[in-house]
């Protein structure tokens, strides 16, 4: 017979539960705020509401843990010091952050596999080196997070918000974008494969000499974004917004840029493409050898005002 800790909503200010046995613990709407939970094992625990400030969760288990709701945001003292809560190194596996604010959370070497962040607030939270492998992040506040070399593999980052967040050296194969904001994010250098931007913002991102092959971009914001020497080998481009992207020397090998708006001959003379490469109806390619072509403007075509 499981021995459950049950202190919904009680108050614990100034109590001592270090040695309690916090496995599936039910915490909802309890102030912990400042405790010291690290190294304590809180699988299938619920801390959903409860006040978490400035709490640390170093190296702490929570497997399949409730935080939805949670208050975890930083708090700053009386000397104007900022209190962040500390999840360094805590097993989040399968746990439930959904709408919980992380706000500037250390969240160092964390592992978030599975888990569900579905409009969590992360501004300016740290991810470095996380384990975010087919987590939910959708609609999540991803401003200024750091994910440096943090591993996003088949995260759901749909309408996420990414104003200024870092994702240098990261592992993005096979996530997904869609309708996400990336503006002026830098994601050059990344392995991008399979990743879908579908219908994502991403005006003035830096793409460059990232590994694009079977992206998905459809109807992608690429106005002014930068794409030289990227590998779109086999990627999906078709309706997407290409005012003054930068394609030079980009790999657009058996591409599809069918329906794509305001790409001009320049452009694509710019770029490496070959007879598979699908353009626009509004230009022609004249092949003058395998490898060497001509672009040209068939009529006026999709021109539109943007």
């Amino acid at each position: 017979m499981k021995n459950e800790l049950n202190l919904r909503r009680a108050l614990l200010i100034g109590k001592d539960i270090s040695g309690a046995n916090l496995r599936n613990a039910d915490l909802q709407g309890v102030n912990l705020k400042g405790f010291d939970f690290s190294s304590k094992d809180l699988t299938g625990s619920n801390l959903s509401e409860a006040s978490l400030a400035a709490s640390n969760f170093n190296t702490a288990i929570l497997r399949d843990a409730n935080l939805s709701g949670a208050k975890m945001d930083g708090f700053r003292d009386r000397n104007n010091n900022l209190s962040v809560v500390s999840m360094i190194n805590t097993d989040l596996q399968g746990a439930d952050l959904s709408s919980i604010n992380l706000r500037h959370a250390d969240l160092t070497g964390a592992n978030l596999t599975n888990a569900n962040l579905k409009g969590a607030i992360l501004g300016s939270a740290c991810l470095r080196g996380a384990i975010l492998c087919s987590a939910n992040l959708e609609g999540a506040d991803l401003s200024k997070v750091f994910f440096a070399g943090s591993d996003l593999t088949e995260a759901n980052l749909n309408k996420t918000h990414c104003q200024g967040t870092k994702f240098n050296g990261a592992i993005l194969r096979g996530c997904t974008f869609q309708n996400a904001n990336l503006k002026k994010v830098d994601l050059s250098s990344l392995d991008l494969r399979r990743v879908d931007f579908s219908e994502a913002d991403l005006r003035k991102t830096d793409l460059r000499k990232s590994d694009l092959r079977e992206a998905r971009l459809f109807k992608t914001d690429l106005r002014n974004t930068i794409l030289s020497e990227a590998n779109l080998s086999s990627a999906y481009l078709s309706s997407a917004l290409m005012q003054d992207t930068d394609l030079q020397w980009a790999n657009l090998d058996n591409a599809v840029l069918r329906y794509s708006v305001n790409l001009t001959p320049a452009q694509i003379q710019s770029a490496k493409i070959n007879r598979g490469t699908k353009v626009p109806h509004y230009l022609k390619i004249c092949w003058i050898s395998e490898i060497n072509f001509h672009c040209k403007e068939k009529s006026e075509g999709l021109k539109v005002k943007l």
